[in-house]
């Protein structure tokens, strides 16, 4: 019994030892726990912070981005509307002969100014069509005040900040416009004009940006491209024709690269009008006559203007541009010159032409068809008689001299008959020449037309 008492003892105590092994090891298995997960809520409060920190950052960054991205949208705003501005204008200032920049306030180039925003041109460049690109007004050195090159200008504007914003844009050489500048561009046509008429005349498009296979055009229409040859980027050589009804004023040109794209330079060439004739003195010259002048007023006369006559045997031997609505042609006529009539015509080196309404005529010259050597004009040994000459030619100022005789009152009765009073001074039987010669200087001769009787 007490064996059984104790055995049964011993039983309970081991289960009781294995009960507190148990307590004490979910006991530890707790508290293990629970460190973790204090561990952890740290750790996520710290990633929050972080998280939280960044965040904040990142709402003040973008805020700073859009500030400024604002600031540079206004800024720009301002700079487009002050180039606007200048494009507005219909003559924007040129400086045509200036060495150095003067003015570098933008408000004289029609730029808007305010307390806050500020305009200015801070650069200036020509283009120069004999090295095709952009030079200093220091080495600009052809003659500005006739040639006109476009100038490049930069505008700079700046905001209360302090930020700038530049843009550059081209003002041509005419004062027409105002255009901004890319990588494809027109900028002048050299010569800047021609005359309706001008027949295969050579231009030169000078721009930037031109590529091989470009072609050229002109609007209004009344141009016509005869041939292009794309010298390089900056370059292209053009023949033209200019129709005769081209409307007079400003054309613009442009210039289409493959692909396609284009480039348009506004009123950068322009057609004037032909030349004309109003009226000429004197209207018609004899055959014969020497180094007579004929004055020719018009419109359009240039240095080099020709004046051509309607017959051949019109020696042109001197002709005189008396500015732009005068020619002075010194002229000899042939003796031999074809008789008729018809219209000068004036042409310019162009090619451009215009005729006169009224017709210039070359006539016959000085002849003398009575008395001649089978019918004299005889007069008496000694004594004074009249000769009737007839013939062509003849004017109030004609002239009569006699060979063996002694001229005395000349009487202009026509174009075709003058009365002479003679007296012989000859042996009797002796012949003699009659000469008439009139006011243009031109004569004629009628050879043993006189005889002493």
């Amino acid at each position: 019994m007490i064996r059984r008492v104790r055995a049964l003892t011993r039983m309970v105590a081991a289960r009781s030892s294995r009960g507190r092994f148990t307590s004490n090891r979910l006991s530890l298995e707790r508290g293990d726990s629970l460190v973790e997960v204090l561990i952890t809520l740290i750790v996520v409060s710290l990633c929050g912070l972080a998280l939280l920190t960044a965040f904040t950052a990142t709402i003040s960054g973008s805020a700073q981005h859009r500030s400024l991205a604002s600031n540079d949208v206004v800024l720009r705003a301002a700079t487009e509307a002050a180039f606007s501005q200048i494009q507005q204008q219909s003559s924007p200032t040129y400086l045509p002969c200036a060495t150095s920049y003067l003015p570098t306030n933008a408000s004289n180039w029609g730029a808007p100014t305010s307390p806050s925003y500020t305009a200015a041109i801070t650069s200036i460049l020509y283009w120069s069509t004999s090295t095709n690109q952009w030079v200093t007004p220091g080495a600009y050195t052809l003659d500005c005040a006739t040639t006109y090159p476009p100038q490049l200008l930069t505008m700079t504007v700046t905001a209360p900040n302090g930020t700038t914003d530049s843009t550059q844009f081209v003002v041509d050489g005419r004062q027409e416009s105002a255009v901004a500048i890319g990588d494809f561009g027109v900028l002048q046509v050299t010569p800047k004009s021609l005359g309706q008429g001008a027949v295969l005349q050579t231009l030169v498009v000078s721009g930037f940006g031109f590529e091989s296979g470009a072609t050229v055009a002109f609007s209004p229409s009344g141009i016509h491209v005869d041939s292009t040859d794309v010298t390089d980027a900056n370059s292209i050589t053009i023949q033209v024709t200019v129709g005769s009804g081209a409307t007079v004023g400003p054309y613009s040109v442009t210039v289409t690269n493959p692909g396609p794209s284009t480039a348009t330079g506004t009123n950068v060439f322009y057609v004037i009008a032909a030349p004309t004739i109003s009226l000429f003195t004197p209207t018609s010259l004899l055959q014969g006559t020497q180094n007579t002048t004929i004055t020719v007023t018009g419109t359009q006369f240039v240095q080099g203007t020709i004046v051509t006559f309607p017959t051949s045997g019109v020696v042109v031997a001197n002709s005189v541009v008396s500015g732009s609505t005068q020619i002075s042609v010194t002229v000899d006529v042939l003796p031999n010159a074809t008789v008729g009539s018809g219209p000068l015509t004036v042409t310019n080196p162009d090619g451009s032409s215009g005729a006169s309404s009224t017709l210039f005529a070359v006539k016959a010259g000085v002849t003398i068809t009575s008395p001649n050597s089978s019918s004299p004009c005889t007069v008496a040994s000694g004594t004074t008689a009249t000769c009737v000459i007839t013939g062509t030619g003849f004017d109030s100022g004609s002239a009569v001299t006699i060979t063996n005789a002694s001229v005395g009152k000349v009487t202009y009765v026509s174009p075709t008959e003058i009365d002479v009073k003679v007296t012989a001074t000859g042996a009797s039987g002796m012949f003699g020449d009659i000469t008439v010669t009139n006011s243009l200087g031109v004569q004629a001769t009628s050879t043993g037309a006189f005889k002493n009787g």
